[in-house]
């Protein structure tokens, strides 16, 4: 095998070993960041300020204020679903229950 040849073929072989050693590089980094970033969401937690503080709003509830008298009622499906029932109900209003 010419020289040339070998050098061209051992670039070529060496471009693999680099991407795995790049990829898991990134890996570790992504797994090492998940406790860090944890860490400082720890650190930021709500304080006597509130959530006005930590946020910059606060939410408050005045439906009843408004006159607003709602009560969820869950959907009754056929009864020949009532065996899933409990599946669907837990998906929430997201997703549509078809044949």
């Amino acid at each position: 095998m010419s020289e040339a040849l070998r050098v061209t073929f051992q670039a070529v072989s060496a471009r693999p070993r680099v991407a795995r050693i790049l990829w898991t590089v990134l890996f570790v980094a992504g797994v090492a960041a998940i406790p860090i970033l944890n860490r400082s969401t720890l650190a930021t937690a709500p304080t006597a300020g509130g959530a006005a503080g930590r946020f910059g709003f606060h939410l408050q509830d005045v439906a009843r204020e408004a006159g607003v008298d709602f009560v969820h009622q869950p959907p009754l499906f056929d009864p020949q679903l009532s065996h899933i029932m409990p599946q669907i109900a837990s998906t929430g209003a997201s997703v549509a229950v078809a044949d």
